[in-house]
């Protein structure tokens, strides 16, 4: 079976993966290196539901430690 993350583990490595996105964004959302605006609006979704999470699982830790 696969090890189950605790809620704040989870808040952590959403944050990483929500930091990558942003670094993606902001590397090629504009500029010389702009990508086509379906990806960035792929992304850009992508990192949106990347934060829900992060807050849902923000709050499930709170209430279970709080």
């Amino acid at each position: 079976m696969t090890r189950r993350f605790a809620h704040a583990e989870m808040v952590d490595e959403i944050g990483k993966m929500i930091w990558s996105k942003r670094t993606w964004l902001d590397e090629f959302s504009d500029g010389k290196s702009r990508r086509p605006p379906h990806e960035i609006e792929t992304k850009q979704r992508e990192m949106a539901v990347l934060e829900q999470a992060q807050a849902d699982y923000r709050r499930a830790a709170e209430r279970k430690h709080g």
